[in-house]
């Protein structure tokens, strides 16, 4: 029950993420988690992915694998997700743009 609950914080974190990346034009190369227990032990994991993303899936899958390598199933005080190493968003390319 805690993990489904801490899954659906994580989505709901992640699509934030995606949904302020696009809305600045940017994307993130690393996605990022914090975690601080009861006792107040904080700690954070990233990865960094092999494009930049705004995804909010890619996000969540990333964020998702972090908080499983790291989690010791005890109580959690809060919970982040964070796109790291921004960059401008890659625009796709129109086939009819004549410039």
């Amino acid at each position: 029950r805690e993990a489904a609950h801490l899954r659906a914080t994580l989505l709901e974190l992640s699509e934030g993420v995606g949904r302020h990346l696009r809305a600045a034009n940017l994307s993130a190369r690393t996605i990022a988690i914090k975690l601080r227990y009861s006792d107040f032990t904080t700690f954070t994991r990233q990865t960094t992915l092999p494009q930049p993303t705004d995804i909010d899936q890619e996000i969540f899958a990333t964020a998702w694998t972090l908080f499983e390598a790291n989690w010791h199933k005890r109580a959690i005080r809060l919970i982040g997700v964070a796109g790291r190493q921004l960059s401008p968003a890659a625009r796709q390319l129109d086939l009819f743009d004549t410039q």
